[in-house]
């Protein structure tokens, strides 16, 4: 019975790599931009000291560039690498859905395998999202797995969380929006474990050193120009200015103003307002103040929250941190969306567990449904088919899953009671 339950999880991990041997030649122009960024990596660690506009960290530039010169920037094997790691994610997945005894996880993963916008906006667009995936989904897994009671295995496992994620954050900028609250979870976890306060600085000292290590050991090896602290500052500061446009093909409410996509998101719309500002400002103070809810009822005394629940809100609002700024923030690319939804899949398994009870979940059905027309979306792009008012009809279906999305996190987080209870001090 265990061994057909793993063979329906490795056909499932087959999907995609047999798709892209089906389909060679389905690939966005990304890839021919890795190629040419190629043009300067004779000496590889020397790239951010030339004229390339290479606007990756060096993580992302090994996985992308670097593969691509590996394989003398033959495009085939470089597709079949990124299709490895969505075989790679469909494992992990696997292991975090049995940690977490959600019912039937073989039946799952198979689902998570075929579901089209994973693997669309990944691999089959010729990125390396799906790498980040890898790590993200890694992370939650060895989350779930920290043992406070076991302090030697925990010493060592949060270092190798905290270079995980200067891995993802080195991939691409985009990570940001995930491994953040996920830095944010194991720093909760750890407070409240409650163990001497000597313990719980050296735990927090450890993850953060795991976390500078990477970062470290890549600027020693890199030639970047010498007024910058660290390579990742130059991208940073000079390595993209999508915010500057209104949107750069993505899914945004300043496509309501019927504007230009590609025009400047500098002018503005009322007085002195902008869409970058007012975006950003918006998206900020919308991720506090959910922030703050979900800090009110972790370390609320009424609530006597579990590890379980903490996980559960902790990645609810990595949901809403990830469908927020695509919504709000000015300059947004197609993909951006590319974290949501195999995280909130991950979610909704992990909250419900019973197939019963996850079917018939409105999340599940928004998930499912979203899922399919984002994914016509991309492919719809890579095929050059494009439906006159898709970005808007995608616009108003996430805008409503949103504050969907929301109301449950209030709920889930006793917002209300906790902002009376904040008041009344």
């Amino acid at each position: 019975m265990i061994k057909k339950k793993i063979l329906l999880v490795v056909a499932a991990s087959l999907f995609t790599t047999i798709f892209r041997i089906l389909f060679p030649d389905l690939y966005s122009n990304d890839v021919n931009i890795f190629i040419s960024w190629n043009d300067f990596t004779d000496t590889f660690n020397n790239v951010y000291n030339t004229d390339c506009f290479c606007n990756y960290p060096i993580v992302g530039l090994l996985f992308s560039s670097g593969i691509l010169k590996f394989f003398n920037n033959d495009t085939f094997p470089f597709l079949i690498f990124l299709a490895i790691f969505d075989t790679v994610n469909i494992f992990i997945f696997y292991k975090i859905l049995l940690k977490t005894k959600v019912k039937k996880p073989e039946y799952w993963s198979i689902v998570f395998a075929v579901l089209p916008a994973v693997w669309s906006a990944g691999s089959l667009w010729g990125q390396i999202d799906n790498i980040g995936l890898s790590f993200i989904l890694l992370l939650v897994l060895m989350i779930l797995h920290l043992d406070f009671d076991t302090q030697k295995r925990n010493k060592t496992w949060l270092f190798y969380m905290g270079i995980i994620m200067s891995l993802a954050l080195l991939l691409k900028q985009l990570t940001v929006f995930t491994i953040l609250p996920l830095f944010f979870l194991i720093i909760t976890l750890i407070i409240k474990e409650k163990q001497n306060k000597l313990l719980t600085f050296s735990y927090i000292c450890l993850i953060i050193l795991g976390l500078l290590f990477p970062i470290i050991i890549f600027d020693l090896w890199l030639k970047f120009p010498s007024n910058y602290i660290s390579h990742i500052e130059k991208i940073v500061l000079y390595g993209s200015n999508h915010m500057d446009k209104i949107s750069g093909n993505g899914i945004n409410i300043w496509m309501l103003l019927n504007r230009d996509m590609w025009s400047s998101s500098l002018t503005p719309f009322y007085h002195s307002l902008t869409p970058k500002n007012t975006g950003r400002l918006l998206f900020l103070v919308l991720s506090a103040l959910t922030g703050l809810l979900l800090f009110l009822n972790v370390f609320s005394s009424s609530t006597k929250a579990t590890k379980k629940t903490i996980v559960l809100n902790f990645i609810l609002y990595i949901c809403l941190i990830n469908i927020s700024f695509n919504l709000f923030l000015s300059g947004t690319h197609e993909r951006y969306l590319f974290y949501f939804y195999p995280i909130m899949l991950l979610y909704i398994l992990i909250k419900h567990k019973n197939k019963y009870d996850i079917e018939k979940s409105l999340l599940f059905s928004l998930t499912i449904i979203g899922n399919v027309i984002y994914a016509a979306f991309i492919i719809g792009m890579l095929l050059n088919l494009r439906y006159k008012d898709s970005h808007i009809t995608l616009l108003f279906f996430h805008l409503i899953f949103y504050f969907i999305l929301l109301k449950d996190f209030i709920q889930n987080t006793s917002g209300f009671s906790n902002i009376k209870k904040l008041f009344s001090y």
